[in-house]
């Protein structure tokens, strides 16, 4: 079964914002035979109106990196929704480039889409939408045909 990881940014945001577009990645694959493993799993308890900053109260910092790093490295994908840099997420594609590990990402903002490490070489799919990047996933993953939906896949 394939495994996708689920990057992107947490810090700075809020629960719902971190999560929404996560559960509904996860739905979706998983609807299609596709297991997700998400970073914000475990962490209910920043669900509390709050912006999420460095700190946790169920979780440590080291227990935090081990988990995300051995999620990067067991996934035969990892799905990264950019947009902004970020340290985990900037951390976890590196590692998953280093380790031969693909990655689609969506990223919008001339800042961020445009950085030298997403287009230089650090993506191996680029997509402007996340129904698109997990269109795609599904479909490369299950061998189905993929018809384009947009005109700027990176990789296609």
């Amino acid at each position: 079964m394939t495994t996708v990881y689920l990057a992107g940014n947490i810090e700075g945001l809020s629960y719902g914002q971190a999560t929404n577009w996560r559960k509904s990645a996860e739905e979706y694959l998983a609807d299609h035979g596709i297991k997700t493993l998400n970073p914000m799993r475990g962490k209910e308890s920043l669900d509390n109106g709050k912006v999420i900053g460095t700190e946790y109260k169920t979780i440590t910092a080291s227990e935090i990196f081990q988990r995300d790093v051995e999620d990067v490295l067991r996934s035969d994908v990892i799905l990264a929704i950019i947009t902004k840099p970020g340290l985990g997420t900037g951390f976890e594609l590196g590692l998953a480039y280093a380790h031969g590990i693909p990655v689609v990402a969506v990223a919008w903002g001339d800042g961020v889409k445009n950085h030298p490490f997403l287009v230089g070489g650090g993506v191996s799919w680029y997509f402007e939408y996340i129904e698109d990047a997990l269109y795609f996933i599904r479909c490369r993953w299950q061998d189905v045909d993929y018809v384009s939906t947009q005109g700027t896949n990176k990789g296609l």
